[in-house]
Protein backbone atom coordinates (compact mmCIF):
# COMPACT_ATOMS: atom_id res chain seq x y z
CA UNK A 1 0.00 0.00 0.00
CA UNK A 2 1.14 3.51 -0.80
CA UNK A 3 0.71 6.31 1.70
CA UNK A 4 0.50 9.85 0.28
CA UNK A 5 0.57 13.15 2.19
CA UNK A 6 -0.15 16.69 1.00
CA UNK A 7 -0.45 20.04 2.76
CA UNK A 8 -3.33 21.92 1.17
CA UNK A 9 -3.59 25.66 0.51
CA UNK A 10 -5.27 27.74 3.22
CA UNK A 11 -9.02 28.21 2.95
CA UNK A 12 -11.42 30.62 4.63
CA UNK A 13 -12.19 28.14 7.42
CA UNK A 14 -8.85 26.31 7.64
CA UNK A 15 -5.51 28.10 7.54
CA UNK A 16 -3.36 25.00 8.05
CA UNK A 17 -4.60 21.60 6.93
CA UNK A 18 -3.35 18.47 5.28
CA UNK A 19 -4.57 15.19 3.88
CA UNK A 20 -3.10 11.72 4.14
CA UNK A 21 -4.29 9.03 1.76
CA UNK A 22 -3.62 5.31 2.12
CA UNK A 23 -4.43 3.48 -1.11
CA UNK A 24 -6.39 0.24 -0.86
CA UNK A 25 -4.92 -2.99 -2.12
CA UNK A 26 -6.40 -4.74 -5.16
CA UNK A 27 -7.26 -3.54 -8.63
CA UNK A 28 -10.94 -4.45 -8.90
CA UNK A 29 -12.49 -2.94 -5.80
CA UNK A 30 -14.53 0.28 -5.75
CA UNK A 31 -12.79 1.06 -2.45
CA UNK A 32 -10.07 3.60 -3.16
CA UNK A 33 -8.53 3.72 0.32
CA UNK A 34 -8.62 5.78 3.51
CA UNK A 35 -8.47 9.56 3.66
CA UNK A 36 -7.45 11.49 6.74
CA UNK A 37 -8.17 15.23 6.85
CA UNK A 38 -6.27 17.05 9.61
CA UNK A 39 -6.55 20.67 10.66
CA UNK A 40 -6.41 22.78 13.75
CA UNK A 41 -10.21 22.41 14.17
CA UNK A 42 -10.66 18.74 13.38
CA UNK A 43 -9.15 15.39 12.56
CA UNK A 44 -11.32 13.01 10.55
CA UNK A 45 -10.71 9.72 8.77
CA UNK A 46 -12.89 8.30 5.97
CA UNK A 47 -13.15 5.16 3.90
CA UNK A 48 -13.31 6.40 0.28
CA UNK A 49 -15.37 4.41 -2.22
CA UNK A 50 -15.95 5.48 -5.81
CA UNK A 51 -19.35 4.98 -7.43
CA UNK A 52 -20.52 5.48 -11.01
CA UNK A 53 -22.57 8.54 -11.97
CA UNK A 54 -24.41 9.60 -15.09
CA UNK A 55 -22.65 12.98 -15.04
CA UNK A 56 -19.30 14.14 -16.37
CA UNK A 57 -17.12 13.66 -13.32
CA UNK A 58 -16.60 11.20 -10.48
CA UNK A 59 -18.74 10.19 -7.51
CA UNK A 60 -17.35 9.26 -4.10
CA UNK A 61 -18.83 7.98 -0.85
CA UNK A 62 -16.88 9.01 2.25
CA UNK A 63 -17.75 6.82 5.23
CA UNK A 64 -16.54 8.27 8.51
CA UNK A 65 -14.16 5.97 10.38
CA UNK A 66 -13.17 8.38 13.15
CA UNK A 67 -13.35 12.01 14.22
CA UNK A 68 -14.94 14.84 12.29
CA UNK A 69 -16.86 17.95 13.26
CA UNK A 70 -20.41 16.69 12.64
CA UNK A 71 -21.34 14.02 15.16
CA UNK A 72 -24.70 13.38 13.45
CA UNK A 73 -23.33 12.44 10.02
CA UNK A 74 -21.63 9.12 9.41
CA UNK A 75 -21.04 9.47 5.66
CA UNK A 76 -21.05 11.92 2.76
CA UNK A 77 -21.73 11.53 -0.95
CA UNK A 78 -19.64 13.81 -3.14
CA UNK A 79 -19.49 14.55 -6.84
CA UNK A 80 -16.32 16.03 -8.34
CA UNK A 81 -17.16 17.55 -11.72
CA UNK A 82 -14.63 17.02 -14.48
CA UNK A 83 -14.42 20.71 -15.31
CA UNK A 84 -14.57 21.92 -11.71
CA UNK A 85 -17.72 24.01 -11.84
CA UNK A 86 -20.47 21.81 -10.42
CA UNK A 87 -18.97 19.94 -7.46
CA UNK A 88 -21.45 18.81 -4.80
CA UNK A 89 -21.32 17.30 -1.33
CA UNK A 90 -24.18 16.54 1.04
CA UNK A 91 -22.33 17.76 4.14
CA UNK A 92 -23.53 20.76 6.17
CA UNK A 93 -20.55 22.89 5.16
CA UNK A 94 -21.18 22.52 1.45
CA UNK A 95 -24.92 23.04 1.93
CA UNK A 96 -24.29 26.38 3.71
CA UNK A 97 -21.27 27.74 1.83
CA UNK A 98 -20.93 25.84 -1.45
CA UNK A 99 -17.47 24.57 -0.45
CA UNK A 100 -16.11 21.94 1.95
CA UNK A 101 -13.05 19.99 3.01
CA UNK A 102 -14.43 16.81 1.44
CA UNK A 103 -14.53 18.27 -2.08
CA UNK A 104 -11.18 20.04 -1.69
CA UNK A 105 -9.60 16.80 -0.46
CA UNK A 106 -11.10 14.73 -3.29
CA UNK A 107 -9.97 17.28 -5.89
CA UNK A 108 -6.43 16.99 -4.49
CA UNK A 109 -6.62 13.16 -4.65
CA UNK A 110 -7.68 13.32 -8.30
CA UNK A 111 -5.14 16.00 -9.28
CA UNK A 112 -2.34 13.97 -7.68
CA UNK A 113 -3.64 10.83 -9.44
CA UNK A 114 -3.98 9.02 -6.13
CA UNK A 115 -7.48 7.90 -7.20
Amino acid sequence: MVKCIEVLPPSKSEKNWAITFQQAEGDYSPICGTLRVQSKRSDAEYLVTEFPTGWVGRGFHLEKIAGGTDAESEAYDCFVAKHGTQHTCDCRGFTHTGACKHIKSLVALIENRWV
